[in-house]
Order: C-alpha cells, then sequence, then structure tokens
C-alpha cells in the first residue's frame, strides 16, 4: 500500500461525519430552519464540488465580462481564502485595479481585479454583507459569487457547477478522506454543469458526469469549457504582451496551483522552449528563499525568462526576491465555452 492509500485508509472512518455534518447543513437550509438572505439583485454563482482547480477563477472571469458587456452590471463577490481580512466587506476593485494585495484579500480577488476591467470585486467572509456593499456603493445589477456552490446563506437565481473533466469526483471520497466538499446529491442544487477541462477529458469521465447529472440534475444543462493561452504579462512592468513573445525562448515554469501539468502544456503550446519545471502546492505563499532557488535554477539553466501563473504572480507582491527574477512573466489565460451562445442566454434569463 502507498502511502497515499494508507493516508486513505487511515482517515477513512472521518469521512461519514463530515458528510452528516455537510447532509444536515444543507437539510436545514432545504428546510428554511437556517433562512437563506435574498438580495434586491439576481445572483450567480460559480463553484464546485471538490478541493483543487476546476478553473473557478477564469469562469468568474468569463461571466463577469460577459454581463458586463451585455450592460448587466455586475459586481464579483469573493470569500477571499488565504486572506487576512477578517472584517466585514472590503472592496478589492472599484473596476480598475487592485486597491489591496493577496495577502490581506487572497489571491483569486487580486486576480480578479486585473482580469476584469469595469467591474467592482468585494471580499466577504459573510457573503450577504458583500452583496449588500455591491448593491449600495456600486449598484450593482448583479452579484457574481466567486467559489459559491457551497454557501447556502445567500440565495441564487443560478448556480454554475463546474466539474474536471479530468477528475469530476476526486477519489469518489468526501473530505478529508478524499475531495468531495459534498455528497454527489448536492449537484441537485446545479443550474448548469460546466464541464472544465473538456478537451482533456476521457470517455470515463465524461461518462461519469453524464451518470450523475442524470441522477441528480437531469434538467441542468451541459456546457464544455476550456482554457486556452492568451496572452503574457511582464510582472515588472505590468504590461501586456503578445503571446508571440515567448516563441523559441528557453523556458523555465514554476507554479503553485492545483493542476500544474496544464500549465506547462500551455508554455510548451505557446512556443516556449521549456527546460524546467518546478512545483509548489496548491495557493502556496512564495517565500524569498524560494524564489531565489528559481532564480538559481533559471541561470543554470541559462534560461531566457522565467514564466509561471498569473494567480501565482499575484501572490508574489509582497515578496522582495520575486524581483530579482529577471525576466518574470506570467501566462494569461481565458475560458472558452463551446456552447457559447447557449450559455450567454442562459446568463441572461437569470439576470433579465
Amino acid at each position: 500500500m502507498s502511502g497515499r492509500e494508507h493516508l486513505v485508509s487511515w482517515l477513512a472512518p472521518l469521512a461519514p461525519l463530515y458528510g452528516g455534518a455537510v447532509a444536515l447543513r444543507n437539510l436545514l437550509y432545504e428546510r428554511g430552519i437556517f433562512p437563506a438572505h435574498h438580495l434586491s439583485v439576481p445572483v450567480l454563482s460559480v463553484g464546485n464540488l471538490t478541493t483543487g482547480g476546476t478553473g473557478k477563477t477564469p469562469m468568474v472571469a468569463m461571466v463577469a465580462g460577459l454581463l458586463a458587456r451585455r450592460g448587466a452590471r455586475p459586481v464579483i463577490v469573493s470569500r477571499g481564502y488565504g486572506g487576512s481580512n477578517d472584517g466585514g466587506a472590503r472592496v478589492v476593485s472599484r473596476g480598475n485595479g487592485a486597491l489591496a494585495g493577496p495577502t490581506e484579500v487572497g489571491d483569486e480577488p487580486v486576480m480578479l481585479a486585473g482580469l476584469c476591467d469595469g467591474v467592482p470585486v468585494i471580499v466577504s467572509r459573510r457573503r450577504r454583507d458583500g452583496g449588500e456593499l455591491a448593491v449600495s456603493m456600486f449598484q450593482a445589477g448583479c452579484v457574481i459569487l466567486d467559489d459559491g456552490f457551497q454557501h447556502r446563506a445567500l440565495a441564487r437565481d443560478l448556480d454554475i457547477l463546474l466539474l474536471d473533466g479530468v477528475e469530476p469526483f476526486g477519489n469518489g471520497r468526501l473530505l478529508p478522506a478524499g475531495h468531495l466538499r459534498e455528497p454527489l446529491s448536492s449537484m441537485s442544487r446545479a443550474g448548469a454543469i460546466v464541464i472544465t477541462r473538456s478537451d482533456l477529458s476521457g470517455p470515463g469521465a465524461l461518462e461519469a458526469i453524464a451518470r450523475q447529472r442524470d441522477a441528480f440534475c437531469a434538467r441542468a444543462p451541459v456546457f464544455h469549457a476550456r482554457t486556452r493561452p492568451v496572452a503574457v504579462v511582464d510582472a515588472a512592468l505590468g504590461d501586456v504582451r503578445p503571446l508571440e513573445s515567448l516563441r523559441g525562448a528557453r523556458t523555465v515554469c514554476f507554479a503553485g496551483i492545483a493542476h500544474p501539468e496544464r500549465f506547462f502544456r500551455d508554455a510548451e503550446a505557446a512556443g516556449c522552449m521549456v527546460v524546467e519545471t518546478i512545483r509548489f502546492p496548491d495557493h502556496h505563499r512564495f517565500s524569498d528563499a524560494e524564489l531565489s532557488r528559481v532564480a538559481a535554477a533559471a541561470a543554470a539553466a541559462r534560461a531566457d525568462i522565467v514564466l509561471t501563473t498569473e494567480k501565482d504572480l499575484s501572490r508574489m507582491a509582497d515578496a522582495a526576491a520575486s524581483k530579482r527574477i529577471e525576466p518574470l512573466l506570467a501566462l494569461r489565460v481565458e475560458m472558452s465555452i463551446d456552447e457559447d451562445t447557449a450559455f450567454a442566454s442562459l446568463l441572461l434569463r437569470a439576470v433579465p
């Protein structure tokens, strides 16, 4: 038995306790014993069933951009995972760049502030407070909850559930023995299912998604999404360069995200000559010593550039060693939906 299998076996008895607590909480909301607060504007949620990356941040950015272009005045509200802000609702962006760093408000809100021109971003542990601030301060026409599927305290008009096209349900076990945050029956709340990394999906994963969708949310439409690199961000200057600037460059890639191998493949597809890859844990906070090791690895490999993800770059604002990695670039990716017209129609029906 491998170390990972041994750990899963040891944690397995705890999963029913976790599952029971989740089931009780959901029941209390469904019976109205725990009331869900309703905002005066439509609320859309983008979330998932599992821990780890399913592309929530680029999906939120895509949804916000689409609604903003249609005049719906969206405001993004995030919990601010990993940030130190434990007070009330806080404005991260008024629509023109971040007003706080990742140490305070978390990396996803900072990244969304950079991606979503014209769309305010708010962090709040109590999403209700963030939603109320969005309406009162920004006259929001709608609110988008980042990572909101498990947040039952705020009622929503549409729950967009993301499922990873490669490993949609992890090992099929609940936390802490697996990656599921809720039982599969919670899919019944989904108003739409989006299969991310759909271009990498195998028939087994798609069949598993189809079975669970038919069992729990047969009326929810299914969409297929994928990310693609679109530009490069210069960490020192903040300017955005075309992908063609990467072509042929000897590159050291490093990332602290859930699925770094996709990023490494994207770098190669963009024309980089990837000479070394360095992995860190998901949501990793880089120390100066770690970034110094990245710089040393790049020097030893005679790299032309060091490339990371835009989410990782957002975590380095306070790391002095990042300034010594030259040039340090980040790959910008965008989410696209195969069934884009139908997806836009679904959003606009939820935000009349």
